[in-house]
């Protein structure tokens, strides 16, 4: 699992204006497969992503500012659609 700690600010509230469309619909389209979103810290929100395989998702808030985020899975890139859907899933709460 690798976690991102993020250098440069990013709030929930601005997260679909920082990523790109394609991603956001291909995130939203997997938000049916988010387990249950558990919160096991203050500020860390933790959940499973159920495709052909299981990957484990976390998420460090301060308020609305994200701190860092980790997913099991192997995507190379700066952040992988599962940590986006659980993004909005967390959004989506929180309005």
């Amino acid at each position: 699992m690798v976690i991102f700690i993020l250098s440069m600010e990013l709030y929930l509230s601005q997260i679909e204006k920082e990523v790109h469309a394609t991603w956001l619909d291909a995130a939203r389209n997997l938000m049916p497969h988010l387990g249950p979103l558990e919160w096991p810290y203050e500020g860390t929100v933790r959940t499973e992503v159920h495709t052909d395989e299981v990957y484990e998702v976390f998420v460090d808030l301060d308020g609305d500012q994200i701190l860092s985020y980790s997913c099991t899975c192997d995507e190379e890139g700066p952040i992988c659609l599962h940590t986006v859907a659980l993004l909005l899933a967390i959004a989506d709460i929180k309005e």
